[in-house]
């Protein structure tokens, strides 16, 4: 009896607060306010500025990691004169605080400072992410100066470019930095003390820089070097055809034939054999010897087969050279 009264009393219960609008299971709340979570990010700072001159930043790319509903994201400057932003890649400005979406092309400018040296700085937000854009006017001009650009070198090697002395026509003392590919780096009257941080050079002294070429065939790394008042680039571009070099034994005075793979960019070159004795095949049937002219031939896969032969001497080695679109390879024969 009692049993069946308590369940009596709760069904009561439910009815009567059913009645008065009380939600039994609440919806959950699907909702969000403020903005979207915004991934850190860093602005690179201009050097070598003129005074008074725009200084424009490089664009960054906005990226947002909420799990939110919310889709857009606070944004404004503050800081320096002149102090605005562009979420479309540079076509329109403002100063006026707005708000961004994911995978915008933002930048941001302002007016550089009128003394020699000095910096200024635009703080850009983002939502609750910040970062600044440092402009730094040039201590000094300098004459015109050129690196010259490199090229056909192989993957992910150092590449250095030519010394350049400088030459300042004002100012006792011009600012050096560099940009652009990650592995740059400059040096000052040395062959071997190498940074990446902005300093200073005098007049008639000699600049180095390097970078890292590509990982990749065929494709140009760039180094942005800033001098005074000039910036000039030096590039490294990789070659189309990765350098090899096969070492293979065989029955002295007898064929070693050896299989090898050429790795290279799909296109078309010239090949031949440059010195040596031995001689290869791209496709078993066409076959380069020594002293023939160089011909063209069209590779349309990156990994071609080749097939190479040399007869191994009685004693020491036998070296052949072989030539694809000016890279040269090795394929050495040594008796068993």
């Amino acid at each position: 009896m009692r049993k069946l009264s308590a369940l009596l009393l709760i069904l009561i219960l439910g009815l009567t607060l059913g009645g008065c609008g009380v939600d039994w299971f609440p919806a959950a709340n699907t909702t969000s306010s403020g903005d979207a979570a915004v991934t850190a990010f860093t602005i690179a700072a201009k050097n070598g500025v003129a005074p008074g001159a725009t200084a424009v930043s490089d664009t960054i790319t906005v990226a947002m990691t909420s799990t939110t509903t919310a889709t857009t994201a606070a944004i404004s400057v503050s800081g320096a004169t002149g102090s605005e932003y562009s979420t479309d890649n540079g076509a329109t400005w403002t100063s006026t605080a707005g708000t961004v979406s994911n995978g915008a092309s933002v930048k941001v400018r302002h007016i550089a400072s009128t003394t020699l040296g000095q910096s200024v700085t635009t703080k850009l937000t983002i939502g609750s992410v910040s970062a600044d854009f440092v402009s730094t006017v040039y201590t000094a001009t300098v004459s015109s100066f050129a690196f010259t650009n490199i090229s056909g070198v192989q993957p992910s090697t150092t590449q250095t470019s030519n010394p350049v002395t400088v030459q300042l026509t004002s100012g006792t003392a011009a600012n050096v930095s560099v940009s652009g590919d990650s592995s740059s780096e400059y040096a000052v009257n040395s062959l071997t003390s190498y940074s990446k941080v902005a300093g200073s050079m005098k007049n008639n002294e000699t600049i180095l820089v390097r970078n890292t070429a590509s990982a990749t065939l065929g494709a140009t790394v760039t180094t942005n070097v800033t001098v005074g008042d000039k910036t000039v680039a030096f590039t490294t571009k990789t070659a189309n055809v990765k350098k090899f070099a096969v070492s293979a034994t065989g029955l002295a005075n007898a064929d070693v034939f050896t299989p090898a793979t050429v790795t290279l960019k799909p296109g078309t070159y010239m090949v031949y054999v440059k010195d040596g004795s031995g001689y290869f095949s791209f496709d078993g049937t066409t076959s380069f010897f020594p002293g023939e002219d160089p011909v063209p031939w069209t590779f349309t896969s990156a990994e071609t087969e080749i097939l190479l032969d040399d007869i191994a001497p009685s004693t020491g080695s036998s070296v052949t050279t072989i030539v694809i679109d000016g890279v040269e390879s090795t394929y050495t024969v040594t008796p068993q």
